[in-house]
């Protein structure tokens, strides 16, 4: 949330600087100025920081997991809470595909998104760091294959939206690019 309200209240209170440089086209007067204001300290994204959306939606989904695991923990007072949590992380990234799904505040993109969460969560969780660390080779050229596989197949973005079996598709990719990432990032550089 910090830094979200910092990077964008830089640009609110240089937005008239940025309006003599010819940047914005119009110039904020007190009223738009604490409009602004508020909106970005309710997680609104100001025009120029359009890549802010990642900040807004990191947050909403690590609120997200933390409501998840705690709702899953009370279920079964523990008892399978690790089952409980993916049956509902799965679901909501079903949830997000639909077109039944609540775009408000694009909370679809953290439904969606929240299952990487989970298995960065679980990859740290249960230490399975060290079997891509042991197989990094074979999780490398598997990841960088499929990726450059499906680049070459759809013209697309991976991260962009698609339908039917390409969203399936879609996940293995992000998912073994992911690893492939985890896996790349286990060697050591010499000095």
């Amino acid at each position: 949330y910090i830094p979200f309200v910092v990077y964008n209240m830089i640009f609110v209170v240089l937005h008239n600087v940025m309006y003599e440089l010819d940047i914005f086209t119009d110039k904020y007067d007190m009223k738009m100025f604490i409009k602004t204001t508020i909106n970005v300290l309710t997680m609104h994204i100001q025009e120029i920081c359009g890549a802010m959306w990642f900040l807004r939606c990191l947050l909403t989904i690590v609120l997200l997991f933390i409501g998840i695991r705690f709702i899953s923990g009370k279920v079964m007072k523990g008892r399978y809470q690790e089952q409980i949590t993916a049956v509902i992380v799965i679901a909501l990234a079903v949830l997000s595909q639909l077109s039944v799904c609540p775009t408000f505040f694009k909370i679809n993109l953290a439904f969606y998104n929240l299952i990487f969460y989970y298995i960065g969560y679980l990859i740290r969780k249960y230490d399975f760091s060290s079997i891509i660390n042991k197989y990094k080779w074979v999780f490398l050229i598997l990841g960088l294959t499929l990726n450059i596989c499906v680049a070459m197949r759809f013209t697309y973005a991976i991260g962009g939206y698609s339908d039917g079996y390409v969203n399936i598709l879609r996940f293995v990719v992000q998912v073994m690019g992911s690893i492939m990432i985890l896996a790349l990032v286990q060697w050591k550089t010499v000095a």
